[in-house]
This record gives C-alpha cells, sequence and structure tokens, in this order.
C-alpha cells in the first residue's frame, strides 16, 4: 500500500527555507524513499487484530492445559498422601 506524498509542497517548502532547489529536490526524494522502504511489510490494523485474537485464544488454551495438569498433579498427591496414611494406620496395627 503506497502512501502518497505531495513532493512538491515538500521541496518548495524547503527551499523557502533557504535549501537550494537541487537539494531540495534530493533531500525530497530522500524522504519519499526513506518512508517507502520496507512498507510492504508493515502490517495492517485488521491483521494485528486477527494475530491478537489468535494468540489470545492460545494462551487460553495454555491456561486450560496447566490448569488441567495442576489438577491432575495435585489428585496425584492426595493419592499418595491417602495411600501413605494407609500404609501408616496397617503398619501401627501390625504392631
Amino acid at each position: 500500500m503506497a502512501t502518497a506524498f505531495d513532493t512538491l509542497t515538500i521541496s518548495r517548502s524547503i527551499r523557502e527555507a533557504g535549501v537550494d532547489e537541487r537539494a531540495a529536490d534530493a533531500i525530497t526524494h530522500a524522504i519519499v524513499q526513506s518512508t517507502a522502504h520496507g512498507r510492504e511489510e508493515l502490517a495492517t490494523k485488521s491483521q494485528l487484530e486477527i494475530v491478537e485474537q489468535r494468540l489470545g485464544k492460545q494462551i487460553a488454551e495454555s491456561i486450560n492445559k496447566a490448569t488441567d495438569a495442576q489438577t491432575r498433579v495435585a489428585l496425584g498427591l492426595a493419592a499418595l498422601i491417602i495411600s501413605v496414611g494407609g500404609l501408616i494406620v496397617a503398619a501401627i496395627k501390625l504392631l
């Protein structure tokens, strides 16, 4: 997506500031080239919004997976504690 510049107005403004015509034209050309360089690689607002939505969904899924994993670990620890408690009770009864 190209951005339009009024190069004549830019050049005229530079000349009015005391710069000779050739230098003003060169400066204007440099301004236009520097702003155009890489512009095709810039994302649009709608493209950024799509990426934001995708990342939000991926983050939510990651949080859900982490929560599920934490729940499984907590249940596993609870089962281990109950098992150890049962072993202690059994050991005490044997004494």
